[in-house]
């Protein structure tokens, strides 16, 4: 039912699973942890959407992603982020805590039923070239904001190009469970060297990115 096939990191105990997109789920030491994985049909071919089945599993609560302790999200495009089906899983998986950006947890805020799931929900952005460490789960989890990969379009009446993605919150994730620490970056943009010297994620011996 997923989209592609596990693959094990045997050397760590590891597996990740690629549901879509950015999205992944990661199992290590009885924990799992998705991330930029709850969202829906995209219907265009920019970027991989997550089947009808997959989709369904994550409504109804079903294996694999029972016991889901961390979902996280990196910024709230709809290729990252579903609010419906956010609120959705939230509801089934009353043990799940989310983190995710200040502007994705007021997009949560306008559904019905927020009330049910906001005590579940870490929203935290950092300011530019600072960071945030977090303890959820018997997790330390490092919060990174990075800015988004430019998409430049063509003002109208100037004609000069401007960055439609300025304003986008993005963060990114380092994760340190037991003995494996990965990261993901949402769509952070891989020009922008200052962020990444200013992190220095050189020094925290990743074993996954």
């Amino acid at each position: 039912l997923l989209l592609f096939s596990l693959s094990s990191f045997a050397q760590i105990g590891a597996k990740v699973t690629y549901l879509a997109n950015d999205g992944f789920m990661i199992e290590h030491a009885g924990s799992k942890i998705i991330i930029d994985g709850v969202f829906g049909n995209i219907h265009e071919a920019w970027c991989d959407s997550p089947s009808d089945s997959l989709i369904e599993l994550l409504q109804q609560s079903e294996a694999p992603f029972k016991g889901v302790e961390i979902v996280a999200v990196t910024h709230y495009h709809r290729d990252h982020f579903n609010s419906t089906l956010m609120m959705s899983f939230l509801k089934q998986h009353s043990e799940t805590t989310l983190i995710c950006p200040k502007q994705v947890d007021s997009i949560l805020q306008l559904e019905r039923d927020y009330g049910r799931i906001r005590k579940q929900i870490i929203a935290i952005t950092p300011e530019f070239l600072k960071d945030s460490v977090l303890h959820v789960a018997d997790m330390e989890v490092r919060i990174l904001r990075l800015e988004h990969s430019h998409y430049l379009v063509e003002d109208t009446i100037t004609g000069e190009a401007w960055n439609k993605h300025r304003k986008v919150e993005n963060i990114g994730f380092v994760f340190k469970l037991d003995s494996l620490s990965f990261f993901h970056s949402g769509d952070a943009n891989p020009l922008n060297e200052e962020e990444f010297k200013t992190f220095r994620l050189d020094k925290e011996e990743l074993d996954i990115a």
